[in-house]
């Protein structure tokens, strides 16, 4: 089963590996998609993390888009997902402004999202020194790739069903509130996208590699939009946002990417610190 998996991911890898520098796919412009009229996404995360948040460059996820293998692929079902779909697992970077500025089409829908990072790191995807994604709890928590705290609360729609007063009974659930509403961008620009573009929902029967290839040419249409849309424009296709894609939240892979040694030793420490942080300021308030 593992050769067959090496052999087809290299079989796919033109297809399924895209990153992009976002400078590169559209012109230069300082009008930049901000989170509301007057706060942009790097005073958004200043706001909401009061520390570190210079660090904190965006956020990773996995969404599945319908996907027609070719004829003559003999593994078929493996693009067939958990929820019993016929997908390609799309992961993407996400910057807090809204924008895509890593995408990678074009694995089978059976893949774990966090295989998908591992293999996208072992292709040469590369976090600067210092900086980290946002990344839900499937994957493994590191310096680069932090993760919220697994066992505790955190998904948004539980903590707004508290009281303020009662929201938070432990550091780790204020961290994983906070990790969720920041994270939280990535689920948007994927509803955002298949709002603006939705072949993305009801994909036609092309050769494959278009298919991959139509993926990223939305996410690039996607960032222009972006640069030179209102506000206003924008509600229209974030009122359809919420996630209904099949990433694997909260489901770790024995497959998946695994923290080892000092990388999970300073994602541990990172987390924390930004945990107490975060729990010292709430008590002094």
């Amino acid at each position: 089963m593992a050769d067959d998996e090496s052999n087809n991911y290299e079989r796919n890898k033109q297809a399924a590996l895209w990153w992009f520098n976002v400078a590169l796919m559209v012109e230069a412009d300082s009008k930049r998609l901000k989170r509301d009229r007057d706060v942009s996404g790097a005073q958004y995360i200043t706001r909401m993390l009061e520390g570190h948040p210079e660090d904190a460059i965006g956020a990773i996820d996995g969404t599945h888009i319908p996907a027609f293998p070719d004829r003559d692929e003999p593994f078929k079902e493996r693009w067939r997902n958990r929820k019993g779909n016929m997908t390609q697992n799309v992961m993407a970077a996400v910057d807090f402004d809204g924008n895509f500025v890593a995408v990678v089409s074009g694995w089978e829908g059976s893949a774990h999202d966090a295989l998908v990072l591992r293999r996208t790191i072992e292709d040469g995807f590369t976090v600067p020194e210092g900086r980290y994604y946002l990344v839900d709890a499937g994957y493994a928590n590191t310096h680069q790739f932090l993760s919220p705290y697994r066992g505790k609360t955190y998904h948004l729609a539980k903590f707004q069903q508290r009281r303020p007063a009662d929201r938070y009974q432990d550091a780790e659930e204020l961290y994983n509130h906070r990790h969720a509403q920041l994270r939280n961008v990535v689920e948007k620009a994927f509803g955002i996208l298949k709002g603006r573009f939705r072949i993305l929902k009801d994909m036609h029967r092309y050769k494959y590699a278009f298919q991959t290839d139509l993926v990223i040419a939305c996410c690039i249409l996607h960032n222009f939009i972006n640069r030179h849309q209102s506000l206003q424009d924008e509600q229209v296709y974030e009122s359809e946002s919420t996630s209904s894609d099949d990433s694997d939240t909260e489901t770790p892979s024995t497959s998946a990417h695994v923290s080892r040694g000092t990388d999970a030793q300073r994602g541990g420490a990172l987390r924390d610190s930004i945990r107490d942080m975060l729990w010292n300021a709430r008590r002094r308030n």
